[in-house]
């Protein structure tokens, strides 16, 4: 009962201290139940085929995170509680000085963690529970599924898996607890209050060639990205090069660019001699010095952190956009020319037991022809930087259909027929990857001449709809309308039935008889479903999304857990200096601005720096995105920006008012 007062009495006191504690145990509970969480929502258990598939692979891939994080949030957690023994070392020595057993005095700090520990658990699973609502509602848009169907649940298992990783969590805190303070001596402990000294750096001269030496090789390493990409090639180490230049750059720059900052400073004795400004920079200078390597890790982290979080945000968007714009039918079936002739494909579907007739509520029947010029031949006058997978294109006849063929595709999704006169020409493309060059063409183009026809252009604007389905964001890339009487003197390409299905249909009774058809290489049948392409980039990106999110967000936990915990322990270790100030005049708001600089510098650094770098990482990535899925991915760093601010602007508020409080202790 009087430990228990004790244990009662030390939390009310050291609340400030254990606001980070506090804070990282909370939000970390909250992010596991809410990732875990999500696989239980009622609402997948109805889920297609494919989006099924994809669906168990997420769930495979989040469980392997789950036990990765954990590790991560472990450590995470231990090292902060290190923190709060640090902090508390000289009431240690006062415990052991009035004959308090080591055993006791383990059973007093343990006890006043399991009882902050228990809260944090409380109110990280409430907190928990209303994040995971949002998570829920974000995976079912994911994978497409009507957020009608959307149910507010509380998972039994994620709460199980929470509350037991995170009692294992504290078992092992505990244990580290009692080897602490079985290991520490009583001179050490009251001794623990002793400042510690600022590392100095001598040799202004020297810290200005590491400077420049540190941007040199910092814009050094991102021009080797821009040029070379971010992908690591066996045949060279140019990005190998540049991590490890940009990485020696980072701990360069934290390492000289205090000085030559501070250098700067000091020469302006108006500012460097107002107020406190000397002994702020002091401490400034003090903690960059001794804090390279964490300063520099966190650097890294939160680069990784903006890069992720920016890069799954702008794929789920475009996607969301494209998924809309770019699948207008429900299915198309293709017969390759080449391969069957003039064969009928719904008699062919039918022989192969699928009756489109039984689920089709509309369809059309269009051809797509091979003209006898090139790409290469209209676009000869441009410098074209074509993406990667389009590398042949230039060799490839232009696709051509009749405006009978692409009027009927318009009827079938509800939009009016285009009006072409018999010795005219439409320019179709909605393909970002050729999009400009052809608009070049069209806009610069008097005639072009096919089949022996010399046609003009409409008007100077080329159209961008979807005549026939292919796959998101790889649509046309450029497709030439002609009049009916042109295609009868060029080669045909393919057959294409375009369908819209019934209200009633269910889609896996037309894909899966579909699957078998498709992959029967004797014949060249092959089909596009919209809810299989739905399905396929919803469930696999869906993953990737997830998957940057959940690890951006433990990734920022980490560093603003690091950063606080840094700033605590330099305050702590520097408590005399500020009773001193206070001594000789200085007051608590001058003091308690120098703090808020301190803090801010500390924490805006690093965020400022990896912004940097994560503008010119992030363009990198997403010119691969673009270039392996043939999209264009429009840069969002909205969702991003609110989630630090909210998560750094936590952790900035704690360590401020937790460093206050240490300062205040010593006012006499």
């Amino acid at each position: 009962m009087r430990d228990t007062k004790i244990i009662f009495g030390n939390v009310r006191k050291n609340i400030k201290d254990y606001s980070i504690y506090f804070l990282t145990l909370s939000i970390s509970v909250s992010l596991f139940y809410s990732f875990n969480c999500f696989a239980d929502q009622p609402a997948f258990r109805n889920l297609s085929s494919t989006k099924k598939l994809m669906y168990d692979q997420l769930n495979i891939y989040m469980t392997i995170l789950s036990y990765l994080v954990a590790i991560i949030l472990a450590f995470l957690i231990i090292y902060t509680n290190n923190y709060l023994l640090k902090r508390r070392k000289k009431e240690l020595g006062i415990y052991m000085l009035l004959g308090m057993k080591k055993r006791r005095i383990a059973k007093l700090f343990n006890g006043e963690a399991f009882f902050i520990s228990l809260i944090s658990l409380i109110v990280g699973l409430v907190l928990g529970i209303i994040i995971s609502q949002g998570i829920g509602l974000l995976s079912l848009q994911l994978f497409a599924v009507e957020p009608s169907e959307y149910q507010i649940i509380i998972s039994p298992n994620a709460l199980g898996i929470t509350i037991g990783c995170f009692a294992l969590i504290f078992i092992i805190t505990i244990c580290f607890n009692v080897s602490s303070i079985s290991k520490v001596n009583l001179i050490s402990l009251l001794r623990a209050s002793r400042t510690s000294e600022n590392p100095s750096i001598k040799g202004k001269g020297l810290i200005s060639l590491i400077f420049i030496i540190s941007i040199v090789l910092i814009i050094s390493a991102q021009a080797i990205i821009v040029k070379n990409g971010i992908i690591p090639s066996r045949d060279d180490y140019f990005i190998q090069t540049a991590i490890i230049f940009l990485g020696i750059g980072t701990i360069l720059l934290f390492y000289s660019g205090t000085v030559v900052v501070t250098s700067l400073i000091k020469s302006n004795k108006r500012i460097y001699l107002k107020g406190i400004t000397s002994f702020v920079v002091s401490q400034i200078n003090s903690k960059f010095t001794a804090n390279l390597l964490i300063l520099s890790i966190v650097t890294g982290l939160l680069t990784i952190t903006i890069c992720g979080m920016s890069t799954g945000v702008s794929m789920a968007l475009e996607i969301n956009r494209l998924s809309n714009e770019q699948v207008p039918y429900d299915l198309n079936v293709y017969s390759n020319i080449s391969m069957n002739g003039e064969s009928d494909i719904l008699e062919h579907l039918y022989n192969n037991n699928l009756d489109l007739e039984k689920y089709a509520e509309a369809m059309e029947e269009i051809s797509v022809y091979n003209a006898d010029i090139t790409y290469g031949d209209i676009l000869a006058n441009q410098e074209l930087d074509l993406w990667p997978m389009d590398a042949q294109l230039p060799e490839t006849p232009i696709l051509v259909v009749s405006i009978s063929d692409f009027n009927k595709a318009m009827s079938l999704q509800g939009k009016e027929a285009y009006m072409l006169g018999e010795d005219e020409f439409y320019l179709n493309c909605n393909y970002d990857g050729t999009i400009k060059y052809m608009e070049q063409f069209y806009n610069n183009a008097n005639s072009i001449t096919i089949a022996g026809n010399t046609l003009k252009p409409v008007n100077n604007n080329i159209i961008s709809e979807t005549f026939y389905m292919t796959s998101i964001g790889n649509n046309d890339r450029g497709s030439l309308v002609v009049p009916d009487n042109i295609v009868s003197s060029l080669q045909k390409d393919c057959n294409i039935v375009l369908v819209q299905y019934k209200p009633t249909t269910n889609p896996d009774d037309v894909f899966q008889p579909l699957i078998p058809i498709g992959l029967d290489e004797r014949w060249g049948y092959r089909y596009t479903e919209s809810n299989m392409m739905h399905d396929m980039y919803y469930g696999v990106y869906g993953i990737c999304i997830f998957v940057c999110f959940y690890l951006s967000i433990i990734f920022l936990l980490i560093c603003v857990a690091l950063l606080s915990v840094k700033q605590l322990t330099e305050v702590s270790d520097n408590a005399q200096r500020y009773g001193l100030l206070r001594k000789i005049g200085v007051s608590d708001k001058q003091l308690n601005r120098s703090i808020l600089i301190q803090v801010g510098v500390f924490f805006g650094c690093p965020i400022a720096i990896a912004t940097i770098y994560s503008i010119i990482e992030t363009r990198e990535i997403i010119k691969l995105i673009e270039g392996f899925m043939n999209l264009h991915v429009a840069t969002n760093f909205y969702i991003t920006i609110i989630l630090f601010l909210v998560i750094y602007g936590l952790y900035f508020v704690a360590t401020y008012v937790s460093s206050k409080a240490i300062i205040r202790e010593r006012k006499q």
